[in-house]
């Protein structure tokens, strides 16, 4: 890949004596995101970043590169995105690996942070609502492919409880990071449930009123996190109970229409719908999903 070339001739270079201009961490997080795009179309390219991301730790451990190259959590989300948009049938536990890993650099002081830490959780239910229901990787498989960085004890492969886990640990907390979910992250964990549980199931019911009430605590009930509840929520009575209006879950247009207290931090860009959500594409996909 051109941009990987490019990297690997600045470095070379300045290693050598030839030049005195450094890659830093925006040279690697470009090159990262690089083959994060290109993921879909390159099947390597999930590893290539991370042997890039590993580089350019040693670079820094070994004292060739200063800390204006040590990675922060830009560097190990475009990994992530590698990984989540790979067809890798164990993308959603690698992506998680790569989380904790991250998380576990921020507090030693080795990993920096980047500009937005929620990003990071998203990519992880983004991979998750994007994967095969009961796709499952055994742990000794996934750690036999960490690249050096450590799973964990407490690491799960199955997808869904993962992903589960990976909403808790984001909502309590968990890593003290102060960092607190948005409408993408609601609306990730929307579509994983969509994904990972039965339409008529107390499972699904009882998830998606969890994390819609979620969202409305928090003020973040955006057109993605509506567009999310029509699709996966198990019947239009269900759905309207929610909304605590029949009339609204015959069809939403905007968030406008939703009480202020639900979409208070939800941005311009997000409040509007490009087209009315209505529950029929619900019901269709109900019809699809009976036994």
């Amino acid at each position: 890949m051109k941009a990987e070339e490019m990297l690997q001739k600045l470095l070379s270079d300045y290693t050598e004596g030839g030049s005195n201009i450094a890659p830093n961490t925006v040279t690697f997080n470009t090159t990262l995101s690089s083959w994060a795009r290109c993921a879909d179309r390159i099947k390597e390219a999930p590893q290539k970043a991370e042997e890039l991301l590993e580089l350019q730790v040693h670079l820094i451990d070994s004292g060739v590169l200063d800390d204006t190259a040590r990675p922060d959590s830009q560097s190990f989300a475009a990994v992530m995105s590698a990984f989540a948009r790979s067809n890798q049938a164990d993308k959603v536990q690698q992506t998680y690996r790569l989380l904790h890993a991250m998380l576990s650099g921020i507090a030693d002081g080795s990993v920096s942070v980047g500009s937005n830490l929620v990003v990071p959780f998203t990519i992880v239910l983004n991979a998750a609502a994007f994967s095969k229901p009961n796709d499952k990787t055994s742990k000794e498989s996934i750690a036999g492919n960490a690249n050096g960085f450590d799973i964990g004890e407490e690491a799960t492969d199955d997808v869904y409880t993962i992903a589960l886990q990976t909403y808790r640990e984001l909502k309590e907390d968990t890593f003290h990071i102060g960092c607190k979910p948005d409408h993408m992250v609601f609306a990730a964990m929307l579509e994983v449930l969509g994904t990972h549980s039965h339409p008529t199931s107390i499972e699904r019911r009882q998830m998606v009123q969890i994390v819609f009430e979620d969202a409305c605590v928090a003020g973040e009930v955006s057109r993605l996190v509506i567009a999310s509840l029509f699709r996966v929520s198990p019947d239009k009575e269900f759905l309207a109970s929610l909304l605590s209006s029949h009339e609204l879950a015959e069809g939403v247009h905007n968030v406008d229409e939703l009480p202020r207290s639900w979409t208070r931090n939800v941005s311009y860009n997000f409040r509007y719908l490009k087209r009315p959500i209505d529950s029929k594409r619900q019901q269709q996909e109900q019809k699809g999903h009976e036994p």
